[in-house]
């Protein structure tokens, strides 16, 4: 039985993720809002997280999902702006 583990090939490993230009950083505020300040949100992102539920806040000057949603929902709008984020744009 121990034999058994010499005679597998090693699993094929993952890429390395592709470079990216801009990066943007979220941040769990101990109020329970996940957001980011404003200034570190790129011009194109900042219609794609108001698309998903953030808010701008002018007066916090910060991008916010409310503390209101809860995890489950948070994470949801999370992962599709990411994926609205990652896909090509028609011009490109």
């Amino acid at each position: 039985m121990l034999d058994n583990a010499a005679d597998q090939p090693e699993p094929p490993r993952r890429s390395s993720p592709p470079q990216v230009d801009q990066v943007l950083t979220l941040t769990l505020y101990s109020d329970g809002a996940l957001g980011a300040p404003y200034d570190s949100v790129p011009p194109e992102a900042r219609r794609t997280l108001h698309a998903h539920g953030f808010q701008h806040h002018s007066h916090q000057a910060a991008f916010l999902l409310p503390a209101e949603c809860g995890n489950g929902e948070r994470a949801l709008r999370v992962l599709a702006a990411m994926a609205n984020s990652s896909r090509p744009r028609a011009s490109e």
